[in-house]
């Protein structure tokens, strides 16, 4: 009795935080944050069509693809392809930067980021990422500003 009795305040209280949700106002987003969820939202669908690209190889493993820029606004778009167990070396952030990642998973100080994952990164920040062994990763990398391996 007791658990019906708490499946039915849940459902109440769901009920609520629902109506409370559509009641609000909507809140405008901060410019940078709605920009980069446009710029993230531009990310190619998979499959990957790599013969679709101009990949360079900057290290062993990794290859990236310049998918669009806008050097008004700082900003760059690239395609990072990684093979499992690919490096990429200690890095320091000049502006902010977002990474979604399409397909396989890497793993930086912050931890292990998969598919449908957005890491982000403000300026001044440092990291280096390693490619998981869960095969392929691909992701796609908004940037506002340069970066400076370390």
């Amino acid at each position: 009795m007791a658990e019906d009795g708490s499946r039915a305040l849940e459902s109440d209280y769901d009920s609520v935080l629902a109506a409370l949700a559509c009641a609000l106002p909507p809140a405008p987003l901060p410019a940078p944050l709605r920009a980069e969820l446009l710029d993230l939202a531009q990310a190619p669908p998979l499959p990957i069509d790599t013969a679709a690209y101009a990949w360079e190889e900057p290290y062993p493993g990794l290859r990236i693809a310049l998918v669009k820029s806008d050097p008004e606004r700082g900003f760059s778009a690239r395609l990072v392809w990684g093979a499992p167990g690919a490096k990429f070396p200690p890095h320091r952030h000049g502006g902010d930067e977002a990474a979604l990642v399409l397909q396989g998973a890497y793993r930086d100080e912050s931890g292990r980021v998969g598919p449908g994952e957005v890491s982000r990164r403000p300026a001044g920040s440092t990291h280096s990422i390693e490619i998981l062994p869960e095969g392929d990763c691909f992701t796609y990398l908004v940037a506002y500003g340069d970066s400076e391996i370390l």
